[in-house]
């Protein structure tokens, strides 16, 4: 059996304890995940990805003000492998497209992440 590569994650919400709830899920993972960095707010996002050099960054969009879209594109443009996955407290289908159209790999209700970010992880890197 093939062995899976390792998968280096970065968590940029400004609360605390949905932080805490994503690394748990995380640890929870059959898969080798590892959380790379921590971010509170968007000041350090371009920053931190250019140094850690992550496969995932999970992006909290209520989090950054107003350059959510902004953010996603451009570090899509500059880290071509690079997965984005957007958590959104409301998830109005109208935004789905406009998160996808910026270069976001999915788009994901912050109160699922418990039983939907595992499957999320596993759909992206196995395809």
């Amino acid at each position: 059996m093939q062995r899976k590569k390792k998968i280096g994650v970065v968590i940029a919400d400004n609360h605390r304890l949905y932080q805490k709830k994503i690394k748990e899920v995380i640890a929870s993972q059959e898969r080798d995940i590892q959380v790379l960095a921590e971010l509170n707010d968007e000041l350090n996002i371009v920053d931190t990805i250019g140094q850690v050099k992550p496969d995932l960054l999970i992006l909290d969009m209520d989090s950054l003000i107003g350059y959510g879209v902004q953010t996603i594109k451009s570090l899509r443009k500059q880290y071509k492998q690079l997965r984005v996955l957007v958590l959104k407290d409301d998830l109005d289908p109208a935004y789905w497209e406009i998160a996808y159209l910026a270069g976001a790999s999915g788009v994901l209700n912050k109160d699922k992440i418990v039983y939907d970010l595992g499957t999320f992880i596993e759909t992206i890197f196995d395809t």
